[in-house]
């Protein structure tokens, strides 16, 4: 396709930038449209499924038009989950999706205490209320996964975190 000048016109593109407040049925992310491909932006989100490269069918959000960034907020989730997530931008030739990124959701159960976690397997030596979930990704249930306590139900995953098993008995 081309504009009223005889330029080419193609797909907008868009990138999830980050995932964070995650919950175990919601969370949030921040997203950027890097090229609107020569036409107006009318609509631009994210999309989000269970299964891998997600489309505008399936749950999404609109979060207004144009180039830059954009925050959304992804809802109706399902507890202890992966989730694949893409951002998408649409003008007059069609909808771009971005590269997919993924996450897991918050088990249903965190289970919280305040503890000296020692320095090792890549903690910060500290004090603090720390809170964890079972993860279940091998299916034998022996994964735990660890996240500080930032108030009222908000959890967020310490990048990058050493993920013990039952026998490191933490």
């Amino acid at each position: 396709l081309r504009d009223d000048l005889g330029e080419s016109m193609t797909l907008p593109t868009a990138i999830v930038d980050s995932i964070f407040n995650i919950t175990p049925t919601l969370a949030s992310s921040v997203s950027h449209v890097t090229s609107d491909g020569g036409d107006s932006v009318t609509d631009r989100g994210v999309c989000w499924s269970t299964s891998p490269s997600p489309t505008v069918h399936d749950n999404h959000t609109s979060d207004g038009e144009g180039l830059g960034s954009f925050m959304s907020d992804l809802t109706d989730m399902n507890a202890g989950s992966i989730y694949y997530v893409r951002a998408y931008a649409t003008n007059s030739v069609g909808t771009g999706y971005g590269p997919q990124v993924s996450f897991t959701t918050v088990a249903d159960s965190v289970y919280c205490v305040g503890i000296s976690i020692p320095y090792s397997n890549n903690f910060r030596n500290s004090d603090d209320i720390v809170c964890w979930s079972i993860v279940d990704a091998n299916g034998d249930g022996n994964t735990f996964r660890f996240y500080p306590y930032f108030g009222n139900v908000e959890y967020a995953e310490y990048p990058n975190v050493y993920t013990p098993t039952k026998a490191d008995e933490y």
